[in-house]
């Protein structure tokens, strides 16, 4: 996995298309397999196991195409780990332990 909880990371692209420019999130922590609430009440979804949920670092709403083919704005997403690159020191591993690794510890 790219990022791990506490992280600040760039949305690097949207499930459908590149993001235009990267929007800086901070990841709070491993998204739940399924629909859950996010922090301000919006239905969030864990569709695989790599899904952070994260916290839009500047104010500004996180916007995502969601598989309906719909657009919504939020101040929290699940987001895939893959459409996320994290900002650390250069010394930093480049990934992390996926969750399917911390179960089978």
């Amino acid at each position: 996995m790219n990022c791990k909880p506490g992280d600040l990371a760039f949305l690097i692209r949207a499930p459908k298309e590149p993001c235009k420019s990267p929007s800086i999130v901070k990841v709070l922590h491993a998204a739940p397999l399924g629909d859950f609430k996010l922090p301000d009440g919006v239905t969030g979804s864990g569709e695989h196991l790599e899904h952070w949920v994260c916290e839009s670092s500047s104010g500004d709403f996180i916007v995502l195409m969601e598989f309906s083919g719909e657009t919504r704005k939020s101040k929290y997403a699940s987001i895939p780990d893959e459409f996320l690159r994290p900002i650390r020191p250069d010394a930093e591993p480049e990934s992390t332990t996926t969750s399917r690794e911390l179960a089978e510890q």
